[in-house]
């Protein structure tokens, strides 16, 4: 059975949550993380287990 990981949108700037949750089912946190980073454009990603952090992903500017 996968685990539910939640994958929040950051604002760099001012490290605030821009909007609600993705819900990532994955069964590792290797798997979320690789999930999470098809989430990142334009804003940090950072993924959870429960009240775990599993990673901080960031967006490259351009």
């Amino acid at each position: 059975m996968p685990n539910v990981y939640r994958a929040y949108h950051i604002d760099a700037s001012t490290s605030r949550i821009t909007r609600p949750a993705d819900i990532l089912d994955a069964d590792s946190d290797e798997e979320a993380v690789a999930k999470a980073r098809l989430l990142v454009n334009g804003q940090d990603v950072e993924v959870w287990h429960g009240e775990r952090r599993i990673a901080v992903l960031h967006h490259h500017k351009t």
